[in-house]
């Protein structure tokens, strides 16, 4: 009498587990759009870096026309020559902080808004104190300045600021692929590779 071979049991493989953060102090977070009050303020403050570095460049050469004692006829002399030194150096200083905070726009975090804030206070202020002294044409850099402040308060751009940084999610991705390298095999792949070594 022959034995019965015994009955052959049906083998489920484990399912895979599903995509999930490697380390649960890292969570993957989606990339954050740039709202559009944010590029606003981004233009902006090109403008206002563009303009104000040329202004500076032109104060900064009639300091030293000034102090060579070479412009006639439109009242500069050499006394004047300290104070056109200092406002062109901050004129100047100021035009090259607005477009390195604007090129910071789009991986800076919350320092890059609050630089953009003082850079419009700066100009609101400076407009001001030009406007009370009888200059007309400083209420367009008032208003720059303004819109500047109004769109770096927005709900929209302090979240925009306070997203997860571009570093920490390409280290996550390189911690994810490294733990998905080192997850051993499934049974079902261990079971196929010994059938085909067979």
């Amino acid at each position: 009498m022959h034995d019965q071979p015994p009955e052959q049991q049906s083998h489920t493989p484990p399912l895979a587990p599903g995509p999930q953060a490697p380390y649960p102090h890292y969570p993957l977070m989606p990339q954050t759009v740039m709202p559009r009050g944010v590029k606003i303020a981004r233009v902006l403050l090109h403008v206002i870096g563009v303009l104000n570095a040329l202004s500076g460049l032109l104060v900064l050469s009639a300091a030293v026309a000034a102090s060579a004692g070479t412009v006639t006829g439109v009242g500069l002399n050499r006394d004047d020559a300290p104070s056109l030194y200092l406002i062109g150096v901050f004129t100047l200083a100021l035009g090259t902080a607005a477009i390195v905070l604007a090129a910071c726009f789009r991986t800076g975090r919350n320092r890059v808004r609050i630089g953009a804030i003082t850079i419009g206070v700066l100009l609101a202020v400076n407009g001001l104190a030009s406007l009370t002294a009888g200059q007309v044409v400083s209420g367009p850099v008032i208003v720059l300045g303004a819109l500047v402040i109004l769109n770096c308060r927005k709900p929209e751009a302090v979240t925009y600021f306070n997203r997860p940084g571009a570093r920490w999610r390409s280290r996550i991705v390189r911690m994810r692929s490294m733990s998905a390298s080192a997850r051993p095999a499934s049974p079902s792949a261990s079971q196929s590779t010994a059938r085909a070594a067979t």
